[in-house]
């Protein structure tokens, strides 16, 4: 939430709409659509060196835990 106004991020443009559709719908009467914006990849900062290994870091951790590897494998048969 910024001020009155709700913000939300996705990494693709077909989960942002979906995002709006849902809100909108389940919402209405509470909610309007405002507008999208999105940004190619390469107008965006490169990753520092520092912070690509903090990545790596969080990604072993989370591929560590064997629940998350299970969902994993589990949405990827569901695919």
């Amino acid at each position: 939430m910024k001020r009155d106004r709700l913000v939300a991020e996705t990494n693709s443009i077909e989960r942002a709409a979906r995002l709006v559709t849902t809100l909108t719908q389940e919402l209405r009467g509470f909610l309007t659509y405002e507008k999208m914006e999105s940004k190619s990849l390469d107008s965006l900062p490169k990753p520092t060196e520092e912070e690509m290994k903090k990545f790596e870091k969080e990604q072993e951790e989370l591929y560590a835990d064997p629940e998350i590897r299970k969902k994993m494998m589990e949405d990827t048969e569901n695919y």
